[in-house]
């Protein structure tokens, strides 16, 4: 059958309260204070169900679903950002926040993705190589990014050793976080300008420091205990490019 066939749309009401500031001319700074809240959410129609949308990374589903969800997001977000000039460039942006949401059991829930606080770092550096029209660049690019753990649904080891299977636990589903989650990646890249062409070599490094936060829980019946999946771990990049 296709029981969702008739599903309606999720929808929103969002409050935002801003304030922007000019420090000087590249330098502008923001912070906003924000509230949304989310309405007629397709969450599964069973009232001991735990289910929403909001939570899904894919977009099917094998459920039978209904619009009788709800959530809300609200938070404050800080930027400060320098326009690139002076062959430089930096971004920042902090933010706390909190995302909730409610199925059919109607309990409020954390949802998947409520790490509570973020923090992203961006910059950049251009430096000319020699002079002239032909000069080469070389350019320095980093990012660091740092958020609370990802939430999740822990696994029932009892049952999962009784049915050697992962067994979740979703009366407690989306309480707890695990690893906070950390990341520094570093592009390095050396540009050379020729008459007709230029020719670019690129070193692009992912999770320079291999942190290894733990993202997701599961059973793992070969050893009996419980296992995790972890972020990304370190990776290189080479790369060569012609621009014609």
């Amino acid at each position: 059958g296709t029981p969702n066939k008739k599903l309606g749309l999720s929808k929103a009401a969002h409050m935002v309260v801003g304030y922007e500031a000019q420090l000087t001319e590249n330098l502008n700074t923001k912070i906003d204070l924000y509230y949304q809240a989310l309405y007629q959410v397709p969450v599964e129609n069973n009232d001991s169900s735990v289910f929403t949308m909001l939570n899904s990374d894919e977009g099917y589903v094998n459920v039978a679903l209904t619009n009788a969800g709800k959530g809300s997001n609200y938070g404050i977000e800080y930027t400060l950002e320098h326009y690139f000039t002076g062959k430089y460039f930096f971004l920042l942006t902090a933010s706390l926040y909190n995302s909730t949401y409610k199925a059919m059991d109607g309990v409020t829930r954390n949802t998947k993705y409520n790490g509570n606080y973020a923090v992203n770092f961006l910059a950049g550096k251009e430096f000319r190589v020699g002079s002239g029209a032909r000069a080469n660049t070389l350019s320095v690019n980093g990012k660091f990014f740092y958020s609370g753990g990802r939430r999740y649904v822990p696994v029932n080891l009892a049952a999962s050793m009784e049915k050697q299977e992962t067994v979740y636990d979703f009366t407690h589903a989306w309480e707890n976080r695990l690893d906070d989650i950390r990341q520094v990646n570093l592009s390095v890249s050396y540009r050379m300008n020729r008459p007709k062409t230029s020719h670019e070599l690129v070193i692009d490094i992912v999770n320079v420091t291999n942190n290894q936060a733990r993202t997701w829980e599961y059973y793992n019946k070969y050893t009996g205990k419980i296992a995790y999946y972890r972020q990304l771990s370190f990776l290189p990049n080479v790369m060569y490019r012609v621009h014609f």
